[in-house]
């Protein structure tokens, strides 16, 4: 059994398996990666957009990544907690 359940590495999580330490990035993530490219690789139409672009010589798009919150108001008519909905909705 490993001497600690500590990761020995500052940059990476690692939980314990049994007597194994499995780490996050250096083996999650890295395992779903490889399955990842595999897959596409095999299956190119799982991503259709990467697949045209690489047949037509184009780089592959990498949208910039963007946090929005949408809040989404709904209104129920004749429900059990109706009551309830139309205060909500009042203190707003």
């Amino acid at each position: 059994m490993s001497d600690s359940l500590q990761s020995k590495y500052d940059d990476d999580q690692s939980f314990g398996y049994g007597e194994q330490l499995i780490y996050l990035k250096r083996h999650i993530v890295r395992a779903f990666e490889e399955a990842k490219s595999e897959l596409i690789t095999k299956y190119p139409m799982i991503y259709p957009s990467d697949y045209i672009r690489d047949k037509a010589g184009l780089p592959k798009y990498k949208p910039e990544m963007v946090e929005k919150e949408y809040m989404i108001k709904t209104l129920v008519v004749g429900g059990p907690f109706q009551e309830f909905v139309e205060r909500y909705l009042e203190s707003e």
